[in-house]
């Protein structure tokens, strides 16, 4: 994820900070897994992981992941995401059925952008996402 610059907008009204995140930790592994099982470049509609369910000691295993623990500004995508890293995660979890690691793959990508509010905007009142393939 990647913190932009921090913009203030003055009205008469009300004053107003954004800033803008990147995430492209849970896109790149989704991608990676739906190429693998699906033989698409992605999960379209997440049909893939609609068919699988979250396994929470997955998602507390990619969590953990140091990268989620750094102050922004920081960005990374397949330079760190990639299949390496997503074998080397899954090692203990090879019981899992695909789809439910496609499932687990998109709840860390909630539960990353969540945190990441949490933590550096829990006042905002609004969110703008937008999401774009590379």
């Amino acid at each position: 994820m990647q913190s932009g610059r921090h913009q203030q907008h003055h009205d008469s009204r009300v004053e107003r900070r954004s800033a803008r995140f990147r995430l492209r930790s849970g896109e790149c592994a989704i991608d990676e897994r739906a190429l693998r099982h699906t033989h698409r470049a992605y999960d379209d509609g997440g049909q893939f992981a609609a068919r699988g369910k979250v396994h929470q000691p997955l998602l507390n295993a990619l969590l953990d992941e140091p990268f989620f623990e750094l102050p922004p500004q920081k960005s990374t995508g397949r330079d760190l995401f990639n299949p390496a890293w997503m074998d080397a995660k899954l090692a203990a979890f090879a019981h899992l059925a695909p789809a439910d690691v496609q499932a687990t793959l998109t709840a860390l990508t909630a539960k990353s952008v969540a945190r990441e509010i949490e933590r550096h905007a829990s006042d905002a009142r609004g969110l703008c996402l937008r999401w774009r393939r590379a």
